[in-house]
């Protein structure tokens, strides 16, 4: 397991979005042609770090954890005071070990730092398929890619450019609000 500080979570959360970005301005060009939706799922995958990281960044910094301790390092206190952990085990009612970033959601969107940003607080996401995607978001869009699977069980909803596109944006709308100065 890698040692991580809270704010690396963030400056994650921040090459990833800035990962996708460039990679779906690098392909704009070329949209009409893409009829492959492996890209669009590799994309679709990545926004889940991207909220991920921004969580764990949010989740750690409300609660004052140190900064220069790493997360998942045991604290009883801590996990007793909040309810989360950062490792399974021990009857942790929250544990971020396999990416429960949805579980932090649910802590999170009571926090009164939270008050305007989407999805992890009270701020609205406009697009109801965005929407979707985020809170079914989970690692098993990878084996989509992996399996070769053209059509993925995602309910009505198809991937295509303007829907990442959209994606996106509401990414970089999380994580502009929430690395806002004195928002934490």
């Amino acid at each position: 397991m890698v040692n991580l500080y809270y704010d690396e979570y963030r400056k994650c959360a921040k090459k990833h979005l800035d990962a996708i970005k460039s990679i779906y301005n690098a392909i704009l060009p070329y949209v009409p042609n893409i009829k492959n939706i492996k890209i669009w799922l590799e994309l679709y995958y990545l926004s889940g770090y991207i909220l991920e990281g921004l969580a764990i960044y949010a989740f750690y910094k409300i609660n004052g954890w140190p900064e220069d301790r790493y997360v998942n390092e045991d604290d009883e206190n801590f996990t007793n005071a909040t309810g989360v952990s950062f490792k399974k085990g021990n009857g942790n009612p929250i544990h971020l070990e396999g990416h429960k970033f949805k579980k932090l959601q649910e802590v999170l969107c009571n926090e009164p730092q939270m008050t305007g940003v989407p999805f992890f607080g009270d701020g609205n996401i406009d697009d109801y398929k965005v929407d979707y995607l985020i809170n079914n978001w989970s690692t098993g869009v990878r084996y989509f890619l992996y399996y070769n699977v053209t059509s993925p069980n995602l309910g009505r909803i198809k991937l295509n450019s303007t829907l990442i596109h959209n994606l996106i944006n509401t990414c970089e709308e999380i994580y502009n609000k929430i690395t806002e100065p004195n928002r934490l």
